[in-house]
């Protein structure tokens, strides 16, 4: 039982993450969808569902972990777990938060071309660098930078 609810609660912990992701681009884009006939909330909806199909996605792994594990090795397989807990969530964090500029820029959430330019890190990396002073100032002098910060899972 045990299981299930620490998969309950990292699913919880990513469609929170990824619901106020959605509102805040909800709030800061609303000028852009008022004068369309678009139903709102039905918006909130289908994100849900498709959040809910991207979190079962990623809970596939630990889910098969936990199942085919025996009970010995429960210290190994649990560490293993918070890490790749820790890196699922950093990516979608991620992912997240290079949205807000994305849509600025391009009027759409982060599609194939995205994952396209990262074919060109150096030309990415000099947009950034120009065009991101600020947002990058303020991720470098980050206090949790560099230090292990491990969610208790």
């Amino acid at each position: 039982m045990r299981i299930i609810e620490q998969l309950f609660k990292y699913y919880l912990y990513l469609i929170a993450l990824f619901f106020t992701g959605r509102l805040l681009l909800f709030v800061l884009y609303f000028d852009r969808f008022k004068g369309s006939d678009v139903n709102y909330w039905l918006t909130f909806l289908y994100g849900l569902r498709m959040d809910t199909m991207l979190v079962s996605m990623l809970l596939v792994i630990p889910l098969i972990i936990f199942t085919l594990m025996p009970g010995k090795i429960e210290a190994g397989v649990t560490a293993f777990l918070r890490y790749y807990y820790l890196k699922t969530l950093s990516v979608m964090l991620f992912m997240e938060l290079a949205t807000f500029p994305f849509v600025g820029q391009y009027d759409v959430r982060p599609n194939y071309l995205f994952v396209e330019y990262l074919k060109y890190p150096k030309e990415v990396f000099g947009m950034i660098a120009s065009g991101f002073k600020v947002e990058i100032g303020i991720s470098l002098s980050n206090p949790l930078a560099g230090k292990k910060v491990l969610p208790r899972i």
